[in-house]
């Protein structure tokens, strides 16, 4: 799977200060700096990042912006915390994966590309529980075909919602038009 991307706007919101994406490295999809947290620029790659990292987000390793620089705690760590601290918050991933050419919007987090660098394999955390609705939209060209797997292989249409819990797989395909 590519690196964890999210938004920051629903994210912040609902950990509760548990945890902040805003502050972490090639995790947030920007198109302006303004969209970036405080220390840090949109790079030509469209995540956010320290200046001195912006633009090289996609050629990271798989775990880079894992670091957390509040304290260099890992994100990881973060999940497993539901057992010292049951208030804690408990996170779901959404694996979505591209077939053909599009992207899978998920409402009120981001997006993922079928293009580079996110290649139409993305993994997005949101708290568990949480109703999620995704938004298939093929690029020019192409028209969308089906939802393929997991939480919307059942659904007809080109929106599907559901709820978060564990990972839930979503899959899209997309095909050429004739």
């Amino acid at each position: 799977m590519g690196i964890l991307r999210a938004g920051v706007a629903s994210l912040v919101a609902i950990a509760g200060g548990c945890y902040s994406p805003e502050l972490r490295d090639c995790t947030v999809t920007c198109s302006a700096a303004a969209d970036c947290a405080d220390g840090q620029v949109c790079g030509a790659d469209h995540y956010c990042a320290a200046p001195g990292i912006a633009g090289q987000c996609s050629t990271l390793p798989a775990d880079a912006g894992l670091t957390i620089r509040d304290g260099g705690t890992d994100a990881r760590t973060i999940v497993d915390a539901r057992v010292d601290a049951p208030d804690a918050t408990v996170w779901a991933a959404i694996d979505i994966s591209i077939d053909g050419q599009g992207r899978v919007i998920v409402q009120n987090i981001a997006s993922c590309e079928k293009a580079p660098p996110q290649n139409g394999s993305c993994t997005f955390y949101v708290p568990a529980g949480l109703a999620v609705t995704v938004h298939a939209q093929p690029y020019f060209g192409w028209h969308f075909d089906k939802w393929t797997m997991g939480a919307c292989d059942h659904v007809v249409g080109m929106t599907c919602t559901f709820q978060a819990n564990g990972t839930s797989p979503v899959g899209a395909k997309f095909r050429k038009d004739d």
